[in-house]
């Protein structure tokens, strides 16, 4: 829908309202957590700020200001998801912000301000995209695992500090086809490791959702960069051993005994 002038911006806006508190409305009482807004932030790690071209946002802006006043989208739909379901925990969600870097800080800022003027905002959510070099192609500056690991475990208790609910919602970790496989599976079984280990240790993570299960598509065709836990046959990888040893470990650490860990096996 077009957003060009007042009137079709009050248009859009009712047509928009309508649809998410339909939508919440409808599945009310039966969803734990919303994504209420997501990936409305510009993208790379390097860069802050709001993503302003689409007719939603345009719909919100205030007559004689910039842009950046589409933040009322915002305000107006998390306001209308905690109306239309109460008891849902309501996130905002982005990808390319685990670190810290320009756009995690310009989340953080947000969702402060956010808060501050009373709007349910519970938490917030980190996609966890990756790849077995960390995302260093997506230039976020670090240069060595252990950078990342640190500035990692450093933004999520930043953003814990405040107060809110973390959610790791779409976590893959992507191998390299070009290199030995092996090789790769190893490193994705360290990376996924070492993730779920900082995230499970975080006050504040309330869960991880992983993107996918195994590594091949409905048509049964191997997914070249094998992002999952399982292989495309359903048998697990050695990212899955990872991941349940990080959890074992997390869940020793909280119930203080080597006991846990046999209970669990």
């Amino acid at each position: 829908m077009p957003a060009d002038t007042e009137t079709q911006r009050q248009e859009l806006r009712a047509v928009y309202e309508d649809y998410v508190t339909k939508t919440a409305t409808h599945f009310a009482g039966r969803i734990h957590v919303w994504d209420v807004c997501n990936e409305q932030l510009i993208g790379p790690y390097n860069m802050g700020g709001y993503q302003t071209g689409y007719s939603y946002w345009k719909a919100y802006q205030q007559p004689n200001q910039g842009p950046e006043s589409g933040v009322e989208w915002y305000r107006q739909t998390f306001r209308l998801a905690r109306t239309a379901d109460p008891h849902a925990h309501l996130i905002l969600l982005e990808y390319n912000n685990e670190i810290i870097c320009r756009k995690s800080d310009f989340m953080l800022k947000l969702v402060k301000q956010l808060r501050s003027e009373g709007v349910p905002v519970d938490g917030v959510g980190f996609q966890m995209h990756l790849d077995t070099d960390l995302n260093r192609s997506r230039n976020h500056g670090l240069k060595d695992d252990e950078s990342y690991y640190d500035s990692l475990e450093a933004n999520l208790r930043w953003f814990s500090d405040e107060g809110l609910e973390l959610w790791i919602t779409e976590m893959d970790v992507r191998i390299d086809p070009t290199k030995d496989l092996n090789a790769e599976l190893a490193r994705q079984a360290e990376i996924y490791g070492r993730v779920v280990e900082i995230a499970a240790s975080t006050l504040g993570m309330k869960g991880i959702k992983f993107w996918g299960i195994i590594d091949c598509d409905p048509w049964g065709k191997v997914i070249p960069r094998r992002p999952y836990l399982f292989d495309e046959n359903g048998q697990p990888k050695p990212a899955f051993e990872a991941v349940r040893r990080a959890l074992l470990r997390a869940l020793q650490a909280r119930c203080g005994g080597a006991g846990s860990q046999s209970k669990m096996n």
